[in-house]
């Protein structure tokens, strides 16, 4: 269970003040949980481990990296290259992706791309391993990059739970109306204002904001006043009452989605939206970006590309059937490449992630320490004034 008054401080020490993106979780347990067999042995790669230990210790390597292909990566690729030509059993680099604003970016990015990512995706290929693809845009990318064998799979995240995954299909009024938001703020706090019982979740942006200890007891309106600077009013003010959270386990995540009369999620995150589609809750997603938009299309989820005006009429349109159609022919497609090259016989169901007691003590934790409840690190009632006094010693008009 994590020690979550102290969370802040770990994270600020093993992580430079810079949160991680806890989304990314969720497709590491995914490909964990779906290749476990208790026969196996599993090691995490680390520094420690040399070349000639991996290449004399291993019979394969798996290596989940999302974002590998993007132009600010440059030196990251040609370093992982470096080190994959050193390797000498097989690597299968699951779920990799381009990242790009748009589509239309594809010819640009391959260009500044081609020489580093040719390099690391014939190293991985002269090891005798494959890629696993989570988009057509990806493919596209290796497609033009004259590598043709590598097949789309999406992202493990989505197999965790079989192949028959619903979402709730019941409607209620929009006085009820419960959203799930996520992403870019700037797109969704007028849903926040609209509708007061929803919630946002975070990822990684407001880590520091809603984990953040020792200001707001002391009424210091100067920090409260930086915070507004930082993260504008209306973070702030959401996060004053209770309304966004961030989860740093899964389980705990997915466990308060099944508990909540939530009725819809939306936003720009990608895995903020699959941990909701996993648990029942229907999704559209604010597709931003090429990895939210290839995902989105593999998978046949629900996406925009603008926020909509009217969020409870998007949820009311919001429509499962083609996900529910290729959701089993995608869930058949990856288990044939883990069976096809030794990872696994089978996508494995019984998630080792997902042990009840252990979710049952980390929930617990979770709201003792205020998370689920709304009173965080901090009591919403003082930060409602502290927020207004800090704001207004400043004229900022929120």
């Amino acid at each position: 269970s994590i020690d979550y008054p102290s969370l802040s401080d770990t994270v600020r020490e093993f992580y430079h003040d810079q949160s991680p993106n806890w989304g990314n979780r969720v497709w590491l347990h995914g490909i964990i949980s779906e290749i476990y067999d208790p026969e196996n042995e599993y090691s995490l790669l680390t520094d420690d481990l040399t070349v000639d230990e991996i290449n004399h210790s291993f019979d394969l390597i798996i290596l989940p990296m999302a974002n590998i292909f993007y132009t600010g990566f440059l030196n990251y690729i040609v370093s992982m290259a470096e080190e994959v030509e050193q390797i000498h059993v097989p690597i299968y680099v699951i779920a990799c992706g381009v990242q790009a604003d748009s589509y239309d970016d594809l010819s640009i990015v391959t260009e500044q791309l081609r020489e580093p990512a040719t390099r690391f995706i014939r190293a991985v290929y002269q090891t005798g391993g494959e890629f696993a693809l989570r988009g057509e845009f990806t493919k596209e990318f290796f497609e033009r990059l004259g590598f043709h064998s590598a097949i789309v799979t999406g992202c493990p995240s989505m197999f965790q739970f079989g192949r028959n995954l619903r979402v709730t299909e019941k409607h209620v009024s929009r006085e009820q109306f419960k959203p799930l938001l996520n992403g870019r703020m700037n797109g969704i706090s007028e849903f926040m204002k609209e509708f007061p019982k929803s919630c946002y979740v975070d990822q990684d942006n407001y880590f520091d904001l809603i984990y953040r200890t020792g200001v707001w007891g002391d009424g210091d309106h100067d920090a409260v006043r930086n915070l507004v600077y930082k993260y504008g009013y209306d973070a702030v003010f959401f996060a004053a009452q209770g309304r966004m959270l961030l989860f740093p386990e899964i389980q705990s995540w997915r466990n308060f989605l099944q508990s909540e009369p939530f009725d819809f999620s939306f936003g720009s995150r990608i895995h903020g939206n699959i941990m909701s589609v996993l648990s029942g809750i229907p999704a559209v997603v604010w597709a931003c970006d090429s990895r939210t938009r290839e995902m989105s299309e593999y998978f046949d989820i629900p996406h925009v590309y603008e926020v909509p005006r009217d969020l409870y009429k998007c949820y009311l349109e919001t429509d499962y059937s083609a996900f529910y159609q290729t959701f089993p022919k995608r869930y058949d497609a990856f288990e044939a490449f883990l069976k096809e090259h030794g990872i696994a016989d089978h996508i494995n169901q019984n998630n080792i992630f997902f042990d009840e007691e252990e979710i049952a003590e980390d929930t617990r934790a979770y709201i003792e320490w205020g998370g689920a409840n709304g009173a965080g690190p901090f009591r919403s009632c003082f930060l409602y004034g502290t927020i207004t006094k800090a704001v207004a010693a400043d004229r900022v008009v929120p």
